[in-house]
């Protein structure tokens, strides 16, 4: 069973570090040259990408990357951690 439990604490790592990835940051200033914090809501997010560099194709762009970040984070916890626990459907949804 301890085999199993470091499991738990390394997946939400690979998520932290997948996720806290600034791409939206990125794409602007390596694009436009201006922080997308100083948009609309003051986040780094694809809306603030968009209303900084525009739908297509900037923010487009950040939306697949950012959608990808969160599918590869759910492949590398499903098949590389947890790929023989007994209740892997219940946990990766």
């Amino acid at each position: 069973m301890a085999t199993v439990v470091w499991q738990f604490f390394v997946a939400p790592l690979i998520g932290i570090v997948l996720g806290g990835f600034p791409t939206a940051f990125i794409i602007c200033k390596a694009v436009k040259k201006i922080d997308p914090r100083e948009f609309g809501s003051g986040s780094v997010s694809t809306r603030n990408v968009i209303r900084a560099a525009g739908f297509w194709p900037w923010g487009l762009l950040n939306g697949a990357i950012d959608f990808m970040k969160g599918a590869i984070a759910c492949v590398i916890v499903e098949f590389a951690l947890f790929y023989d626990h007994p209740y892997i459907d219940y946990l990766v949804v």
